[in-house]
């Protein structure tokens, strides 16, 4: 089922913001889901209040995004406060921090991932760990407790000669 968008217009999301409504609050009380009355939030802040909105040209558009990015500021949100495309804006802030993947710039939310200077070690994701390789002795262990290959049913009903 789409989300309930229609009966909200962007009057109504203009006029929360200038009142310091939320976006779960909003969609609370209109009857959307969260990351639709986010997404609004997030394109008519600028348009609610002008001094949100970042004028750049492309070559200062990286130094905004960095600064931006290091206010803890969401991909979407920075893109339109600028005016451009979310994909423009992580494009922009990769160039202006020497290649890095913009996967690895945190801003605190989401998933943490291990290296980055504001998350404590004992909360970082750390990926999960290949398994060892086995040795002889586990590898008898395991040959031995294995189960057999499933049949197919041509080889159950005995219409297959026994592939072994």
């Amino acid at each position: 089922m789409a989300p309930k968008t229609a009966s909200v217009t962007d009057a109504q999301v203009i006029k929360a913001i200038k009142s310091g409504s939320n976006p779960g609050a909003f969609a609370k009380e209109h009857g959307i889901t969260g990351g639709v009355a986010a997404a609004m939030f997030y394109r008519l802040e600028p348009v609610a209040d002008p001094s949100l909105s970042v004028k750049t040209t492309a070559k200062t558009l990286g130094k905004a995004v960095t600064k931006m990015r290091g206010e803890g500021l969401r991909w979407e949100r920075i893109a339109a406060r600028t005016g451009n495309t979310t994909k423009e804006v992580q494009d922009a802030w990769e160039a202006a921090n020497g290649g890095a993947s913009f996967k690895t710039s945190y801003s605190g939310k989401g998933a943490r991932f291990e290296g980055h200077p504001k998350v404590p070690k004992s909360q970082a994701a750390v990926p999960a760990k290949k398994p060892a390789g086995k040795t002889a002795a586990s590898a008898k262990a395991t040959a031995s407790t294995k189960r057999p290959k499933a049949r197919t049913r041509a080889e159950r009903a005995g219409k297959v000669k026994d592939p072994s």
